[in-house]
């Protein structure tokens, strides 16, 4: 997965957070190719010879669903949290979260090629307000092991140059202030942000056993400013976006988590992406179209 296409991915996951906080909602679009699957399977490593030789007997492209379902984060890797109800879709009216295409440039000869597939699990989360901490994961599958090779250098490489990070924040910044207020219920609410700081977060032990992982977190200042019966309110906060992900043979698994006026839990983060990283090495020898 590029680094382009996960900033593309995350802008709503980040208008999702901010909404949430004022009491608004938002969720992915229904039917879309990231939308998650309904069922979740057992997990691979718990199938019987059997089933696993049924597996092989698969279709290329019904095995990289198969794969992608057994692989993404579930319930039991996230206790404490619950799925997100999915709601009508919304727009912080925030230029940082809708112009993506302006932080192109900041990631110079980054090519990114549409994946055969990409779907993601449900939304996990806690809290409320303007506390609340949300985790997700996505499996995308690219059309050779070329291209998902490719992808992981292009996007470390990103991730660890100075001048592309410097870059993002200066375009985030300037874009984060050109916000127009909104309704809310009775209120009209603006949502400006802006100081990111964009960390890469190292990943290789996490990631052992797979075939190379990258990871980053953006941390970045929110505010709210809520106008009600002729009186302003600032409330200021903040959020932070963890980004950690690894390739398994053509398929990429990426984990999301994030926090508003909170973190996610460090030993949390670890134990969901290591349960990821377990489920996609199982699932690869289920499957072995993803290895092809």
């Amino acid at each position: 997965m590029h680094t382009t296409r996960l900033a593309q991915q995350l802008s709503p996951i980040v208008v999702v957070a901010l909404l949430a906080g004022c009491g608004g909602s938002a969720a992915p679009r229904s039917g879309s190719a990231s939308s998650s699957p309904a069922a979740t399977p057992s997990p691979i490593a718990d199938t019987t010879r059997a089933r696993s030789s049924a597996a092989h007997r698969l279709g290329a492209h019904a095995q990289l669903i198969a794969f992608a379902r057994s692989v993404n984060l579930r319930a039991q890797d996230v206790p404490g949290f619950t799925v997100a109800p999915a709601e009508a879709k919304h727009r912080t009216h925030n230029k940082a979260f809708e112009d993506t295409a302006a932080y192109r440039r900041c990631w110079q000869g980054a090519e990114q090629v549409k994946p055969l597939l990409e779907l993601s699990s449900r939304k996990f989360k806690t809290g409320s307000a303007l506390r609340s901490k949300q985790l997700s994961s996505t499996v995308a599958v690219a059309p050779s092991l070329a291209t998902a090779r490719r992808e992981l250098r292009a996007g470390k490489s990103a991730i660890e140059s100075p001048n592309a990070r410097r870059c993002l924040a200066r375009v985030f910044d300037a874009l984060g202030r050109q916000a127009q207020a909104v309704r809310v219920r009775q209120a009209r609410l603006r949502i400006t942000v802006g100081k990111l700081r964009f960390v890469p977060i190292p990943v290789s032990e996490a990631a052992r056993g797979s075939d190379g992982g990258f990871g980053f977190s953006m941390m970045l200042d929110v505010s709210y400013v809520v106008t009600l019966r002729g009186r302003t309110v600032a409330y200021p906060t903040s959020l932070q976006l963890d980004v950690l992900g690894f390739v398994v043979g053509r398929a990429t698994v990426g984990l999301s988590s994030f926090g508003l006026g909170t973190a996610a839990p460090p030993a949390l983060e670890a134990n969901a992406f290591s349960a990821l990283v377990s489920r996609a090495r199982s699932a690869a020898r289920a499957y072995p179209a993803v290895t092809r």
